[in-house]
């Protein structure tokens, strides 16, 4: 049984550069899927890519209610079923007797809908919000039904200077429309584009094709993006399939949490140089933009990896919800396993005046001599109706706290709070007051720039 906290309000809320997704128009039934990063090519059975089993309709049920103004916290459960995966952006309807949807987009006599912010999935514990808004008068009530949208698969191509990759190896652009309906048909999917700086110049029409695509095979949105200079150059490096088979060695290893291997990780090896800081933006203990890691791969079912890292020495580092893990070639070896530290968690509380639209933010750099600067970023921390905040997936380590205040542009700029040490499974309660004289006068500065 999944336990959920919404926050739901009265009003619509759009994330910079996504485009949210309609339901579709039929129920589907759980398809099982797999998919690798873009160095599995040809793996043995026994480090093969990951699977999970993901449906796309869940029911549930209001379990408590407590009002906010115009916002409420809504805590409500969700069924049993071994095939459902709650994860971020998931949609919540609630309301009287909400019917399994069927000929329409969305479920009927729902009188207001949420989004997953977090998902604990140790202790079952989900939280939602903020809300997508609800009908007028629409309230939810303790014993209101629920249906949940389960986390999408995210289907992602990559459009760089000579070819479109996906999925580890090369396609037509022309190709594109046929892969989303095939994948469409295998389960609920999130359609992700992202252009590289050579194709500048053609990014407006390519995209505008590839939303008309997307409405007529997966009738919903998708996200459009670029990718940042390192990834975007090895991706316009690329002419042949040949250019995507790694030629390093291969290494293969075992992603554990107490003494349990852990499907589903995603692992990325560096072999930055030691001068080199690599910054990591993480969301839900996951990459936030797992486009950007050209190395990237995944464990599978009995926890079995195998990465190609292009240098003897080398870092990998492991996510996963149920904690991370960073190591370099000097304390791993092939076959050797790697066992996931527990996340920190921080939870608090803005209980200053609300000067300006801010959520917190916080960031762990891991720096051991002899190896590049590895920089985790966990961003976007949301704030429920009355201003408090938690987040169950820091990095553990020296922790710099962040408050992050928002232009209705969709950029923030970041004001340092506080710092701490947070061992891996501790928690910590904090308050964020009223700014600083400094920290006011930054932010009016950031705000009034990016209104200019």
């Amino acid at each position: 049984m999944h336990w959920i906290t919404l926050v739901v309000a009265a009003f619509f809320i759009c994330m910079p550069g996504v485009v949210a997704q309609e339901a579709k128009t039929e129920a589907m039934t759980a398809v099982e899927f797999y998919w690798c990063g873009l160095n599995c090519c040809g793996e043995p059975d026994d480090v093969a890519v990951a699977g999970q089993v993901r449906s796309e309709w869940a029911h549930g049920k209001v379990l408590a209610v407590e009002q906010f103004g115009d916002r409420f916290d809504v805590k409500i459960s969700v069924g049993d079923d071994d095939g459902i995966v709650v994860g971020l952006r998931t949609d919540v309807y609630i309301g009287p007797e909400l019917a399994m949807p069927n000929a329409g987009r969305f479920p009927a006599n729902y009188v207001a809908t949420g989004q997953v912010v977090d998902v604990q999935v140790d202790d079952a514990t989900c939280n939602i919000g903020p809300s997508l808004g609800n009908k007028e008068n629409g309230v939810p009530m303790v014993g209101h039904d629920v249906l949940v949208r389960t986390k999408r698969i995210p289907a992602t191509f990559i459009v760089a200077k000579h070819v479109v990759v996906h999925e580890g190896r090369i396609i037509r652009w022309e190709e594109v429309r046929d892969r989303l309906t095939e994948l469409n048909e295998q389960g609920l999917i999130e359609p992700i584009v992202r252009f590289t700086a050579a194709m500048r110049e053609e990014r407006d029409q390519r995209s505008e094709d590839f939303g008309k695509w997307c409405e007529e095979t997966t009738g919903g949105g998708f996200s459009s993006g670029s990718l940042s200079g390192s990834i975007g150059e090895y991706y316009d490096s690329i002419t042949t399939d040949e250019d995507l088979r790694p030629a390093a060695a291969r290494r293969i290893g075992t992603v554990m949490a107490n003494g349990t291997p852990v499907a589903d990780a995603e692992i990325v090896p560096y072999t930055f140089a030691e001068s080199w800081t690599h910054e990591v933006y993480i969301e839900h203990g996951r990459l936030r933009s797992p486009e950007d890691e050209k190395n990237l791969t995944h464990s599978a079912p009995n926890g079995r990896f195998a990465v190609f890292p292009d240098a003897e020495r080398f870092q990998i580092l492991v996510l996963h919800e149920k904690g991370m893990a960073l190591v370099n070639s000097d304390q791993w070896s092939s076959q050797e396993e790697i066992e996931l530290l527990p996340w920190a968690q921080i939870s608090g509380k803005f209980d200053g005046p609300i000067e300006f639209d801010e959520t917190a933010q916080f960031e762990t750099t891991f720096k051991v001599p002899g190896w590049a600067r590895i920089c985790l970023e966990v961003w976007d921390t949301p704030l429920f109706a009355d201003r408090s905040f938690q987040n169950r997936r820091v990095p553990p380590g020296k922790i710099v706290v962040t408050r992050a205040v928002k232009s209705p542009r969709g950029g923030a700029t970041g004001i340092t709070h506080d710092s701490f040490n947070l061992a891996p499974g501790e928690t910590r309660s904090i308050a964020i007051g009223k700014h600083t004289n400094d920290g006011r006068k930054r932010a009016e500065e950031y705000l009034k720039s990016e209104n200019r």
